[in-house]
């Protein structure tokens, strides 16, 4: 169930050619020497969130934006551009019917000499 949803995100955001364009890769796990900006899929929670007549669940996953670019303008333009693909739009989820997709929060934090934009968003899914 959540390997579908992280699949789901990880297409939806590679077949993007204007994100694509704006970082060196999408990644669950960042390959050693990988140069930022980059998006990785940090984390899914997923709880129980069943209908009257479906069972669903109720995702939260963790998209995490990393820079090595002096302030934040690239962090927000990339993290902009993923808000545009995944906020309230269709997502296609092997297996489940997409009931709909939100922007829950974001964090501006540092790491060092890396900024780090956190995005996190909930996911909602029934079983057709």
């Amino acid at each position: 169930m959540i390997s579908a949803v992280q699949q789901a995100v990880y297409q939806k955001l590679t077949d993007d050619a204007t994100l694509m364009g704006l970082v060196t890769g999408i990644y669950d796990e960042v390959p050693p020497g990988t140069e930022p900006p980059y998006v990785v899929i940090e984390g899914i929670d997923s709880t129980a969130d069943d209908s009257l007549d479906a069972p669903g669940l109720a995702l939260r996953i963790s998209l995490h934006v990393w820079s090595k670019a002096a302030g934040w303008l690239e962090s927000e333009r990339i993290a902009q551009r993923i808000y545009e693909l995944l906020h309230r739009q269709p997502l296609a989820v092997t297996g489940w019917a997409h009931v709909g997709t939100w922007l829950v929060d974001q964090q501006m934090l540092r790491d060092g000499e890396l900024r780090h934009l956190v995005s996190d968003y909930r996911i909602e899914i029934r079983q057709p």
